[in-house]
């Protein structure tokens, strides 16, 4: 058994060593409260540079509703900068949803590439690439990413609340052959990465009504709406729940208008 100053002598020896343990482990939290601190700044200010870059296309291409003309785009400049343009997505509210609508040779291209074919990590709203440019198919499948200040298609995640739904149900799309598609969204869901909810074709319509059937299922909410087989749909997909699901609208077009 140790005496008194054995003791207090092995004492004296550990405070040493605590002392040493206690500053590296301030020395990690001090490194991991930077790196996030660096990190936050970092994409508060990619959100507010692509924020800018955004306003100065629309400020370039687009034309708003008045008295005399109707909302339109300047697809030739717009083609001018990026010849895999197809479209323009335009929401009245979330007003923030207004970009153009690319398509690449492949699904992974404008997920972090923007509109001048640059890295970017917010990417941009883009079609399938199995979809026809022109909008055309049973359904067409559009991707965006769900980013924190709401841009791309991160405004879709409002979509959860039935309320919001109730006094926001239409979209539009614009096309260089002139033609605005409106449409009426009837459906939100929760699904997964691989969900067959991104079927774009159906050999027939027994096939077509199938899939409608099976997720008119599987909708948030009751809109009392539903798609038919004489019906082009799109689909609207973004992250949501930390990227492990998709957030998921789906909408009816409802008329076809040459501007």
């Amino acid at each position: 058994m140790k005496n008194n100053s054995e003791l207090i002598h092995d004492v004296q020896k550990e405070k040493p060593q605590k002392k040493l343990a206690d500053r590296i482990v301030l020395f990690i939290i001090f490194f991991i409260i930077s790196a996030s601190i660096i990190t936050i700044t970092i994409i508060c200010s990619t959100y507010e540079r692509d924020k800018k870059k955004n306003e100065i296309i629309k400020q370039d291409v687009l034309q708003y509703e008045d008295a005399q003309k109707e909302f339109s785009v300047d697809f030739d400049y717009l083609k001018g900068i990026n010849t895999d343009v197809v479209a323009w997505i335009r929401f009245d509210n979330p007003a923030i949803i207004s970009y153009p609508v690319l398509r690449g040779i492949n699904n992974s291209q404008y997920l972090h590439h923007d509109l001048n074919k640059n890295y970017n990590v917010n990417g941009s709203i883009f079609e399938d690439m199995n979809n026809a440019s022109d909008f055309t198919d049973l359904n067409t499948i559009v991707y965006g990413h769900n980013m924190l200040d709401g841009s791309m298609f991160g405004s879709l995640q409002q979509y959860k609340d039935p309320s919001f739904w109730e006094d926001n149900q239409y979209f539009y799309i614009y096309t260089p052959d002139k033609i605005k598609h409106t449409y009426h969204i009837y459906a939100a869901y929760i699904v997964s990465p691989n969900s067959d909810i991104y079927t774009y074709k159906f050999g027939n319509d027994q096939l077509y009504q199938d899939y409608l059937n099976k997720y008119d299922k599987k909708k948030l909410y009751e809109t009392n709406l539903k798609a038919t087989t004489s019906d082009h749909i799109i689909t609207l997909s973004t992250c949501t729940f930390h990227g492990k699901k998709r957030m998921v609208l789906q909408a009816i077009e409802t008329e076809k208008k040459q501007l």
